[in-house]
């Protein structure tokens, strides 16, 4: 039986790729570049990513002559100042955490952000009450892919995976969640390049169409690890 939900942040609760593309760009144009001019292929493997293993991967990939940690900090302040101002929950985010408490379910967030990232977000939607648990992408070792946020998260709810249904944008984030063991709803994000959701248990288009018999219907499954 599903007893828990855990919501990834960026593009499942809330509407950040734009503000993500906005700080790359505002960052990278002092070193002349522009990240929506990167290629698209480019852009979709770091969605799900950790934004220390991000900034990796745009150095490396432009050839940037920049010592990682501070690169990386400035990211974080342009990106936190913009978050203030502009970011916005995705469509049924309310709706979904209202009828999933209501009917009893614990809620957690298991996002690749940081820990002052997601406090930020939590705190400018008004929605940090409902959550038991929360795992940021700077508490733990390997990000994902890796299942280990996944599986940290279970552990801080005391339960098993397989009693807990994550919800998930990016194919990296959903390979986490099988991988750990989780249950998984892969949800759109129309912002977002392309995303190969086909891992998850099921796949929504938004988190409007989150209903109680689509989750008690996974819940009386087989658990099936790493599918």
């Amino acid at each position: 039986m599903i007893k828990a939900a855990i919501f990834d942040l960026d593009d499942t609760m809330v509407d950040s790729d734009p503000i993500h593309k906005e700080a790359w760009d505002l960052l990278l144009a002092k070193y002349g570049y522009s990240f929506s001019a990167l290629p698209e292929s480019f852009r979709s493997r770091q969605i799900g990513l950790r934004l220390i293993d991000t900034s990796k991967a745009v150095i490396a990939e432009l050839g940037l002559d920049v010592e990682l940690q501070p690169f990386f900090q400035e990211r974080c302040d342009i990106f936190l100042e913009l978050v203030k101002k502009k970011l916005q929950p995705m469509p049924g985010l309310k709706y979904s955490l209202d009828m999933l408490r209501e009917e009893g379910l614990v809620l957690a967030i298991a996002s690749s952000g940081t820990r002052t990232y997601i406090n930020t977000a939590v705190e400018k939607l008004g929605i940090e009450s409902y959550f038991h648990v929360i795992v940021a992408g700077d508490e733990v070792k390997v990000g994902k892919p890796n299942p280990e946020i996944y599986l940290t998260a279970c552990a801080k709810l005391g339960l098993l995976p397989s009693e807990c249904l994550v919800f998930e944008d990016a194919t990296l984030g959903i390979a986490s969640a099988k991988d750990a063991g989780c249950w998984c709803i892969g949800v759109n994000a129309p912002n977002t390049p392309v995303q190969d959701r086909s891992r998850a248990d099921l796949t929504l288009g938004s988190l409007h169409e989150v209903n109680m018999g689509v989750v008690r219907s996974l819940g009386k499954q087989k658990a099936r690890r790493g599918n």
